[in-house]
């Protein structure tokens, strides 16, 4: 975005320019800072454009807030790209995390792995986890940081969604995050790196010598990122019967309308089994002469 930008006064800023703009990211012709073209002069997805004129018109909502253009030029666009497919998300098993989990180098990643499977924490959320946000009576983890890496440096900041939360986590993990709070020191990280600070989040690119690549190699599993743990442990919340709200309070998501965006079709998915619940209830609720008398019964 600041190729085209970053030295265009705000007030300038007309809707016309920015459609020009979205035309030529569609065309992979727009400005760029990088040495080598972006796309090399081919088409960019839609999804890429969308992402781009969101952060323009997020900065825009700000200007707009403050008093310093009357509207945002970056929104309610003609020619912004629509695309009606759902992004292929990685789900894990059960299984699948805990041999993950097994695979890893050592204590503390392995207890990592397991609490975003099983939390749905983002990796910045866990990395920044301090002993004094455990609370291991009710078995709550609290969410109200992240650490970020930006170009190599640690950036403190407030969650995704600007909120605190509190997020359950299952009692097998009980004992693996107490040893992690072992020393008794609140403002001891959780999940630290093996030198001190903040553990770095690891090198993810495809067949790239990494802890995460060599843990999914020898766990047998096809290449995914951390943020698949999020996804699983969406997967699995459902799976245990999770509604939409509660999904939405463990995820940190801002509205229970975006989770169900994110996450509509394992929710459609699951649909099956409360079915199957209905019928096992109705059997085991319902006199079996009548049940019986009802199907004998001669259609009207």
């Amino acid at each position: 975005m600041a190729p085209r930008w970053a030295t265009t006064p705000i007030g300038s800023i007309l809707p016309s320019a920015v459609e020009k703009w979205v035309r030529q990211l569609g065309q992979g012709v727009a400005p760029t800072a990088r040495v080598r073209s972006i796309a090399g002069g081919k088409s960019l997805s839609a999804s890429v454009v969308v992402r781009s004129v969101g952060v323009l018109a997020g900065i825009l909502d700000v200007a707009v807030r403050d008093g310093r253009i009357g509207t945002n030029p970056a929104r309610g666009l003609s020619n912004l790209p629509h695309h009606d497919w759902t992004p292929r998300r990685r789900y894990l098993t059960h299984d699948q995390v805990f041999r993950l989990a097994a695979a890893a180098p050592d204590e503390v990643r392995q207890t990592l792995i397991l609490t975003l499977a099983y939390t749905g924490i983002r990796w910045g959320e866990a990395v920044a986890l301090t002993a004094g946000d455990v609370d291991l009576a009710r078995r709550r983890l609290r969410i109200y940081r992240t650490a970020t890496e930006v170009e190599g440096r640690i950036h403190i900041g407030a969650p995704k969604s600007w909120q605190a939360r509190s997020v359950p986590f299952p009692e097998f993990l009980a004992p693996r995050i107490a040893a992690r709070m072992a020393d008794g020191k609140r403002d001891a990280l959780i999940f630290p790196a093996a030198s001190g600070g903040f553990l770095p989040r690891p090198d993810t690119a495809f067949r790239r010598p990494s802890w995460w690549n060599n843990a999914l190699r020898d766990a047998g599993l096809d290449h995914l990122t951390p943020h698949a743990l999020k996804h699983t442990a969406a997967s699995l919340a459902v799976s245990a019967g999770a509604n939409v709200k509660a999904l939405q309070r463990m995820l940190g998501h801002k509205s229970a309308a975006m989770t169900l965006d994110t996450y509509a079709y394992l929710l459609e998915d699951d649909l099956t089994a409360v079915a199957e619940r209905l019928n096992e209830h109705a059997i085991a609720d319902v006199d079996p002469r009548l049940m019986l008398r009802l199907y004998e019964a001669p259609a009207s």
